[in-house]
C-alpha cells in the first residue's frame, strides 16, 4: 500500500509540473491577435481621481481602434474629432509582451503619445480586453498636460 501511496504522489507531481498544467500561452501576442473597437476611452486625473474625461463620449463621432497583427504590429485608426481635424487617422506601431499582464505599447507616430505606454491589461471574457496605462491630460484645457491615468476597453470586432 505504501509503494501504491508514494506512485501515487509522484504522478501528481509530475501531472502537477508537466508543461500542459502551467505552461504559459506559447504564443504571448496570439491573444490580441485581431480587430478592437474601443467601447470606453477615459482618461482620468491622478490629482483628483473625481476628475475623468470619457473621450468617446465628450467628442460626437469620435472612434478609437487597433488592429493587432500576430507579428506585435499594429495600426491604429482614431477619430477625435477636432483633434483630428475630423478625420480617421492610422497609427502605426508594435505592442511587445512584458510578462504577466503588462505589454509595452510603442507608437511609430503618434502626437499623443511620443513615448511608449506601459500598459497592464486584463481581459474580462475573451473579447473584452481592457488596458491602463500613465499618460498625461490637459483637463482643464489650459494647455499644460498633468498626469493621468488612460483607461480603454476594447470589443473584439
Amino acid at each position: 500500500m505504501r509503494n501504491l501511496t508514494r506512485v501515487l504522489i509522484l504522478a501528481g507531481l509530475v501531472a502537477a509540473c508537466s508543461d500542459d498544467a502551467v505552461s504559459p500561452q506559447a504564443d504571448p501576442l496570439a491573444q490580441f491577435v485581431g480587430t478592437w473597437n474601443a467601447s470606453s476611452f477615459v482618461y482620468t486625473s491622478v490629482d483628483n481621481p473625481g476628475v475623468a474625461v470619457p473621450v468617446l463620449q465628450v467628442i460626437p463621432g469620435s472612434s478609437v481602434s487597433v488592429v493587432i497583427a500576430a507579428d506585435g504590429t499594429f495600426v491604429a485608426p482614431l477619430n477625435l474629432g477636432p483633434q483630428t481635424n475630423g478625420q480617421t487617422v492610422s497609427i502605426p506601431g508594435t505592442i511587445a509582451p512584458e510578462g504577466g499582464n503588462r505589454i509595452t505599447v510603442t507608437f511609430a507616430t503618434n502626437p499623443f503619445f511620443t513615448a511608449p505606454l506601459d500598459v497592464t491589461f486584463g481581459f474580462q471574457t475573451a473579447n473584452t480586453l481592457s488596458w491602463e496605462a500613465p499618460a498625461t491630460f490637459d483637463f482643464n484645457q489650459d494647455g499644460e498636460n498633468t498626469p493621468a491615468i488612460l483607461t480603454v476597453v476594447f470589443q473584439r470586432n
